[in-house]
């Protein structure tokens, strides 16, 4: 079979026929672009803005927060949210701590999300607060020991064996405390116009 790249031909001119892969893995890359872009909005939700440095503050703490709870390079994490702030700081706070992200359909229905916790073996999940009634039931039947709660609303709400997301934030290891603050004000939006309940995500 040939292997000439028959098509390299017809590539315009200001096409690059090779790409230059880096070397870096995901947090190296946002954390270089937050030492090139630090005041530059990073995330942009319901008309409430963060910039890159004030993100990956958050993302900082949450690491520390993992680890705090016993996350090591290789463990999994499921993240079982909507596009949101949450979702972006769970993300890259996995990845900094070398985790392994889970990602988990919210509109998952209870018996779906049983498979998918025990095949990867994942043991901690950060799910919206609308779904939390899915996974609690399957603490007894799968790995899972810790539920990290997202509410929208940014209220503080009691769980049982969740957690709320600003309480777990908090708990990590950050010396600015100012912009964690900040972050949490973020996430106290409106959300009369958002629907966050399971049919929606």
């Amino acid at each position: 079979m040939s292997t000439n790249k028959v098509w390299l031909a017809h590539y315009p001119e200001y096409i690059a026929k090779e790409l230059s892969i880096p070397t870096k893995s995901i947090p190296e890359m946002f954390n270089e672009t937050v030492d090139h872009y630090p005041n530059h909005s990073c995330l942009s939700f319901y008309g409430k803005k963060n910039t890159y440095k004030e993100v990956q503050s958050a993302v900082n703490r949450f690491a520390s927060a993992l680890q705090k709870n016993g996350i090591q390079k290789g463990d999994r994490v499921a993240i079982m949210l909507p596009n949101c702030p949450q979702y972006v700081i769970s993300y890259y706070g996995i990845l900094t701590v070398g985790g392994i992200v889970t990602q988990i359909n919210p509109m998952s229905v209870e018996r779906e999300l049983k498979e998918l916790l025990n095949d990867s073996g994942t043991e901690t999940i950060v799910v919206l607060n609308s779904l939390y009634p899915t996974v609690k039931p399957l603490i007894e039947e799968t790995n899972l020991r810790k539920i990290i709660v997202v509410n929208l609303t940014g209220t503080e709400e009691y769980y049982g064996e969740g957690v709320p997301f600003g309480t777990f934030l908090q708990s990590g290891d950050q010396e600015l405390q100012s912009i964690l603050m900040k972050m949490l004000q973020f996430f106290n939006i409106r959300v009369e116009q958002l629907d966050v309940q399971k049919e929606s995500c």
